[in-house]
């Protein structure tokens, strides 16, 4: 029935209204529709507080995933890079200042190992994050017996949380070890791309980007703007504002 409810949701037959507190009454609502009293049996033992962290914590599983998947792509790309540009010389800098000969393939091996260290945060962010809190309800647990060990397998999660007051206290700090894993990755984005900017600069003119890369100036005709290396170059900053975010939630009592 959940899944016959998710199907009519995303084609937009079930739709959440004013009439719905929040996903989870209309979720009771649309099963009691259906299922008469086995419907309303859907939030025992359940508080909206366990509930949420039950969503947040799949979601988040889900996308360390694809952040992992992503890293590893990149690192694999990086190392075909440095195999194929290994005997061709750049300068090594330091301070913005030539300092040694060095070569291109040098510079991607650095950015594959970094990226491959990515991939591993991230894998080491899931095991963190996959442990089922459904049951602790709002933080004291509930007086009944509950068989948590079957909705953690359920479920698809590794372990439970044991301590209901834990369970809690990791709202937000698994967010933020999340939040810091995708920071990881996209820190050494945002140095890639500051690398990048400077080597298409005509003061270097190592790189040239392909047209479709860059746009023009109105009123400077022969610049080339690389658009989509600062637009890589800015994804830290939301990363970094989130976590932020998230910290000073944690500071209320």
């Amino acid at each position: 029935e959940l899944d016959v409810l998710a199907e009519d949701f995303r084609s937009g037959a079930f739709v959440l209204d004013e009439r719905f507190e929040d996903c989870h009454s209309a979720i009771e609502a649309r099963l009691t529709e259906r299922l008469g009293d086995a419907g309303r049996k859907i939030h025992t033992g359940r508080s909206r507080n366990d509930q949420i962290l039950v969503a947040t914590r799949l979601w988040l599983k889900d996308k360390l995933l694809r952040v992992a998947e992503l890293s590893r792509e990149i690192a694999k790309v990086a190392l075909d890079r440095a195999e194929a540009e290994k005997d061709l010389p750049v300068p090594g800098y330091t301070h913005i200042q030539r300092a040694v000969v060095s070569s291109a393939g040098m510079w991607w091996a650095g950015w594959a190992e970094a990226f491959i260290d990515n991939a591993i945060r991230a894998h080491d962010t899931f095991n963190l994050v996959d442990a089922n809190p459904l049951g602790t309800a709002a933080g004291y647990g509930v007086n009944l017996p509950l068989d948590r060990a079957h909705t953690t397998e359920a479920l698809g999660f590794a372990r439970m949380q044991i301590s209901p007051i834990y369970a809690q206290l990791s709202r937000g700090k698994f967010e933020l070890a999340a939040l810091e894993a995708l920071g990881g990755a996209t820190l050494d984005l945002r140095r890639i791309a500051w690398d990048l900017s400077l080597f298409t600069s005509g003061e270097f003119g190592f790189v040239a980007l392909p047209a479709q890369y860059t746009t023009g100036s109105s009123i400077m005709p022969n610049k080339r703007n690389p658009d989509v290396i600062e637009l890589m170059r800015a994804t830290h900053a939301s990363v970094a504002a989130a976590r932020t975010e998230i910290e000073q939630l944690l500071s209320l009592p």
